[in-house]
């Protein structure tokens, strides 16, 4: 069976939910994909970006990953989990869910986005500036 390679660049987030009362935030982002339950589920890599110290609200990765699928589920998603590296506990910033199938797709989608409050944005497909 032949594997496909899922390559995902992580430029940049903008405007994220600021979660520090005094200071700049110094983000992170962690991303994996997740199988979707049932049966036997495919294990792959979770990356972890550096911390964009003193970046604020508008941190920069360029942070390339790739995930090796040994086939397509439609069932698989992209998760990814935007964090403050505190000093002594880190803080979720934001976190999104795509499905795989619409990363392909040449039309227009909107991605729920959650922010620590349980409060439910959206983003257009395209735009992952989370």
């Amino acid at each position: 069976m032949e594997s496909l390679t899922l390559e995902i660049v992580l430029h940049s987030a903008k405007d994220l939910y600021n979660v520090k009362f005094f200071g700049t935030m110094y983000p992170y982002a962690t991303l994996w994909i997740d199988g979707g339950g049932g049966g036997a589920q495919e294990v792959f890599k979770q990356y972890k970006t550096k911390v964009a110290k003193k970046a604020g609200t508008c941190p920069v990765w360029d942070y390339h990953m790739e995930f090796q699928l040994h086939y397509m589920n439609s069932s698989y998603s992209l998760f990814c989990e935007i964090q403050h590296n505190g000093k002594w506990f880190d803080r979720m910033i934001r976190e999104v869910q795509v499905p795989l199938k619409d990363l392909t797709s040449k039309q227009k989608a909107r991605y729920p986005v959650k922010i620590p409050s349980g409060e439910v944005q959206v983003i257009r497909r395209g735009h992952y500036n989370y």
